[in-house]
């Protein structure tokens, strides 16, 4: 059997990525736009680093949401497409469970 994919591992990976290369690109481009003969590419490059820089820290937090909710382990222990029109085993609980009063803290 083929093993699933891990999406949260590639997001984590690929916002670690988009931010390293967006932070070089931030740090080379920001002093070059307070150069007064720099033109217009430094200002052009500045946004492209901090657009990247969004970018990654948000691949980054979903990677890190997906890891923490689990969403990668219910999609490994998810049925296949085989038996997903199979009915789950559902076994009854005791009566004395569900007969039991219910506590609400008042006195009587």
């Amino acid at each position: 059997m083929l093993s699933k994919p891990k999406p949260s591992q590639t997001f984590v990976v690929l916002g670690v990525l988009f931010q390293f290369i967006g932070t070089v690109i931030f740090a080379i481009a920001l002093p070059a736009s307070f150069v007064r003969y720099s033109g217009g590419q430094a200002i052009f490059w500045v946004f492209v680093g901090a657009i990247l820089l969004i970018t990654g820290l948000i691949l980054l937090l979903v990677g890190i949401g997906r890891a923490l909710g689990g969403i990668d382990y219910l999609v490994a222990v998810a049925p296949s497409g085989a038996a997903e029109g199979i009915a789950p085993n559902v076994v009854p609980s005791s009566s004395s469970e569900q007969d039991a009063p219910a506590v609400t803290g008042a006195s009587s």
